[in-house]
């Protein structure tokens, strides 16, 4: 498949033989036309829709990943509940660390200081773990920040 005219597309002020709408597009119009159209509200919704693509795409994404983010810590949630809260017991850190990582929520890595600051527990090397691209999108949203 070829790459579709770029955007933004635009009705043009001249008009066909047939007095019908002409969609132009690429950057001056260097493309030229796309495509006549009958009916002028078809050419703008045409138009509208097409300039929005890319956009709507980005969001649906962003969307998604929050929802997906939304799912994990919510069975996060429970699973702390049903696991520790309700049964009266206690949850120790490295069954969160494993919960939190089978969910997405954080991911392992290795640590580097220069990366992740001092630590008086880890060497250079040493396993690490640090938020998920999800977590941090949804945090930074939620606070305005793009760091923890």
């Amino acid at each position: 498949m070829t790459e579709h005219t770029p955007t933004p597309w635009q009705i043009s002020d001249a008009r066909t033989v047939d007095d019908t709408a002409m969609i132009v597009g690429g950057e001056g119009f260097e493309f030229g036309l796309i495509a006549d159209v009958t009916e002028d509200y078809d050419a703008a919704f045409i138009v509208k829709a097409v300039n929005a693509h890319d956009a709507l795409v980005e969001a649906l994404k962003l969307a998604r990943a929050r929802i997906e983010y939304t799912q994990s810590a919510a069975k996060f949630v429970m699973w702390a509940l049903l696991e520790g809260s309700w049964q009266g017991l206690d949850i120790n850190g490295g069954e969160a660390q494993d919960k939190a990582v089978e969910l997405g929520l954080i991911v392992p890595t290795l640590y580097d200081p220069k990366k992740h600051g001092e630590s008086a527990n880890c060497r250079p090397g040493d396993h690490w773990f640090v938020p998920s691209e999800a977590l941090l999108s949804a945090l930074s949203q939620a606070q305005g920040k793009t760091e923890l």
